[in-house]
């Protein structure tokens, strides 16, 4: 039986569906760090999202005492054109940090230009 092609309104209903399914937390930024898509599952777990002229950056998101770890990935990451993982504690809604694993995958442009990070997070016990 040959492989058929879903029609591209429908993968979204799917897409969709899956995202409403497993709400994961993810985002993307542009290459000075600005968060400029967050999903429904970031919005749920930290209650923020991006309003009309009001920049937002992952690292707000972070405990304090995570903050310079990240910064060597971070450069780390860059450097070496790699993706990487970071265990931090994420701010949530209620004003309580959980622990998460997070995934950041840097985006580059055609010419190889830094362009920005996806990244994904999963709350872990």
């Amino acid at each position: 039986m040959p492989h058929q092609q879903l029609p591209f309104s429908e993968q979204q209903k799917l897409t969709d569906s899956i995202d409403a399914d497993l709400n994961p937390i993810y985002w993307a930024s542009d290459a000075n760090g600005d968060l400029n898509f967050l999903s429904p599952g970031w919005i749920d777990f930290t209650g923020r999202d991006i309003a009309f002229g009001e920049i937002l950056k992952i690292n707000q998101f972070m405990h304090v005492d995570d903050l310079a770890e990240y910064e060597e990935n971070l450069v780390s990451s860059l450097t070496k054109k790699e993706s990487f993982s970071f265990q931090f504690r994420m701010l949530t809604r209620s004003e309580e940090y959980r622990s998460v694993l997070g995934r950041f995958v840097p985006l580059y442009t055609s010419e190889g230009k830094f362009n920005g990070y996806v990244g994904i997070c999963k709350e872990i016990a």
